[in-house]
């Protein structure tokens, strides 16, 4: 075996793999901010569009009660489909498991087999955000919608289909 694989990660080492880390927080937190935001206003778009619906319909407005209520369908079936919210929680986990790597990094790496398990760790993080970040039903969801919006016989004039 190298001497090398006995003695402790070299502070350049340590600085890179913080530096490894710290990308893969800054990559994750910009994906948090961006998910939280779109569901945020869709929500937001949803409520809104909600009350304003009632009151175009107590204004007897039917032409923009129908106008927002495919506009507030829309906002519904678009967080159906790309799962902002699940996304954005699942972001914030990454992120606070990467801070805790990163905190280990800084004061727990004192020997090689460490920065090694370490490296592991980062490894491991990066394929897990890849692979199972939530989904959402795509575009599944649009077709769905599509279909329950161009069937009006399964709903009443003036309101939006059930969605699921």
């Amino acid at each position: 075996m190298s001497e090398q694989e006995y003695s402790p990660p070299s502070q350049q080492e340590l600085d890179q793999l913080t530096g490894e880390i710290a990308a893969l927080i800054k990559y994750q937190r910009r994906h948090y901010m961006v998910n939280k935001t779109l569901y945020i206003a869709l929500i937001s778009f949803s409520i809104i569009g909600s009350g304003i619906i009632a009151l175009a319909g107590f204004a007897d407005q039917g032409i923009i009660a129908a106008i927002l209520g495919v506009a507030v369908g829309i906002s519904v079936g678009l967080q159906d489909a790309f799962a902002y919210s699940e996304k954005a929680e699942f972001k914030a986990i990454i992120v606070t498991a990467a801070i805790n790597l990163q905190t280990d990094v800084k004061f727990k790496i004192k020997s090689r087999e460490a920065f090694d398990r370490a490296i592991d760790q980062l490894k491991s993080l990066h394929l897990y955000a890849w692979q199972n970040i939530p989904r959402g039903q795509g575009i599944e969801a649009a077709a769905t919608l599509k279909l329950e919006m161009s069937n009006p016989t399964q709903s009443t004039p003036g309101t939006l289909p059930e969605t699921r």
